[in-house]
């Protein structure tokens, strides 16, 4: 079974550049988008267990510069086609 996540980040200030290049190295991560607003980044993350999940997780935690980690399960997804 294929779980998505949507995980929102913040980072400290001037960061951002060098978060973005951390997470590119994770395979799992599937969509890296730079936002305005709180926070600076929202992720995708697809997975096959929820174990693999929770080793992401930490690891993105532990990047340095990481203020906040806000995760959510995504239970449905809808995309137009252009």
């Amino acid at each position: 079974m294929t779980i998505k996540i949507a995980s929102f980040i913040k980072t400290e200030f001037g960061k951002s550049e060098f978060f973005s290049e951390e997470l590119q190295k994770i395979p799992d991560i599937t969509k890296i988008l730079s936002i305005s607003g709180e926070y600076e980044f929202l992720i995708e993350i697809i997975v096959e267990k929820t174990e693999d999940l929770m080793d992401i997780i930490e690891y993105i935690e532990k990047i340095p510069g990481i203020k906040e980690v806000h995760s959510h399960y995504v239970l449905s997804e809808w995309e137009k086609k252009f």
